[in-house]
């Protein structure tokens, strides 16, 4: 349920932006400041409920205690760790939770929540939680570095979408996201669980599967011109790779000692969001990397390889031309070009073909630049028809740092596995010669 909310807030707020921006008024202002005002109001009285939500509905100390209070003894069983007897190995040393919850006095060392600097050690030493984290971080900023420029991509890119129509796409393409969020932990869940070693197993790997499978197909829909075609494509292919949210958040507690496993999910959190920061600049990098000289033209007439307007509409005299030993020709050329206004830069000279020849540009200029507006009065500014989807291409061939990271984690969880299974059994060995010298 945590893990389907932030694909459902995504696709909810993307929808809500794109109406936002093409339907509502504000007056001088520009309607995306809108959104911010409702971000920043609207969060107000969650952030007020999850500070001031009553302790007495917590489960751990009214449900969970009063269900166990029946095995309160110091000789109570930990908790099973799956139905499946290989399962029952821990991955890592586990704690008795139902002591505990019972308010037993005696205590190990293990129940007890670790200090927060002993807890950045511990997991900085985890090799297999590290790289579940970095995995999961890398997937997070290629993801929204990728959005901030899906709109334009849309609008002003091969496919040529209106602003609402953009909007549209991107809120439809969250929906099935929210889905296979959903389908992610139910078909974990099919297939055995999240919990013991081979749980984490199945959970690295059905990491670095839908890794391996959909970073190919991402990076081909941007070159999928069709508007249906992209958007089929564009919207299966996430769907199957947000499949990994549950199945990564069920690995990394698992891959952590109980006492810590609430730091696990805090610093995750907090690493996986930080490192999505930079996204945003990271693309606008690539993109003007790609711009083909077009973000050079400061002005709609120099974008588009037109006349300026100051010398459209106007009589222009050309060069003198020789037609005989004692005879020379002025002509004029007349010229009518209609343009945005802008001043005169002097960019453009007369040609010497011929009389009647037109002024063209003494300047080079890529074809794939298109002029976009500005809002609030601005000049608007100049960009390639395909700098954002080559950026947004380029930076999605990232996802093959969280396919390698997920492919470490899986084999140190299978090793790992391994290595708990042979010293159960090896324990389970002991103890039988030493009942059978008894």
């Amino acid at each position: 349920v945590y893990m389907l909310a932030i694909p459902l807030g995504m696709a909810i707020g993307t929808t809500l932006s794109g109406y936002i921006s093409a339907n509502v008024h504000t007056g001088d202002r520009a309607p995306w400041r809108l959104a911010f005002y409702i971000s920043g109001l609207g969060g107000i009285p969650f952030a007020l409920g999850a500070i001031l939500y009553p302790a007495r509905f917590s489960p751990t100390i009214h449900g969970l205690k009063k269900k166990i209070s029946g095995l309160a003894g110091s000789d109570a069983p930990p908790l099973p760790i799956n139905e499946n007897e290989d399962d029952k190995v821990p991955l890592m040393p586990q704690s008795s939770d139902l002591q505990h919850a019972a308010g037993n006095t005696v205590v190990d060392d293990k129940h007890k929540h670790a200090h927060p600097w002993d807890a950045v050690k511990r997991l900085a030493k985890n090799q297999l939680f590290m790289c579940l984290v970095v995995g999961m971080g890398t997937f997070i900023l290629i993801i929204g570095g990728a959005a901030t420029v899906q709109q334009p991509m849309l609008r002003f890119g091969p496919w040529k979408m209106t602003q609402t129509e953009a909007a549209s796409l991107m809120g439809i393409s969250a929906v099935p996201s929210v889905i296979g969020s959903v389908i992610g932990g139910m078909v974990l869940d099919k297939f055995g669980g999240s919990a013991g070693r081979r749980g984490l197993f199945r959970c690295c790997r059905h990491l670095f599967m839908m890794g391996a499978i959909c970073t190919p197909l991402i990076v081909a829909s941007y070159f999928v011109y069709n508007t249906w075609g992209y958007a089929a494509m564009s919207v299966v292919t996430m769907m199957a790779f947000l499949t990994v949210m549950a199945p990564s958040s069920a690995a990394i507690l698992t891959s952590v000692d109980k006492d810590i496993r609430t730091y696990a999910m805090s610093y995750s959190t907090m690493f996986e969001r930080a490192v999505a920061l930079p996204g945003p600049t990271i693309i606008g990098f690539l993109a003007d990397k790609f711009s083909e000289g077009c973000h050079s033209f400061n002005y709609q007439y120099m974008c588009e390889g037109t006349l300026p307007p100051t010398e459209a509409n106007t009589t222009i005299p050309t060069t003198t031309i020789a037609f005989g030993a004692n005879e020379t020709s002025t002509s004029t050329a007349s010229v009518t070009q209609s343009t945005s206004s802008a001043p005169s830069t002097g960019l453009f000279s007369t040609s010497t073909i011929g009389p009647t020849a037109p002024y063209v540009p003494n300047y080079s200029r890529s074809d794939n630049c298109v002029w976009i507006p500005g809002k609030e009065g601005s000049n608007g500014s100049c960009m390639s028809e395909f700098e954002d989807r080559n950026a947004t291409a380029f930076f999605s061939v990232g996802y093959v740092i969280p396919i390698v990271t997920w492919g470490i984690a899986a084999v140190i969880a299978y090793r790992k596995g391994k290595k708990a299974m042979a010293l159960h059994a090896l324990s389970v060995l002991e103890a039988e010669r030493a009942a059978s010298n008894l």
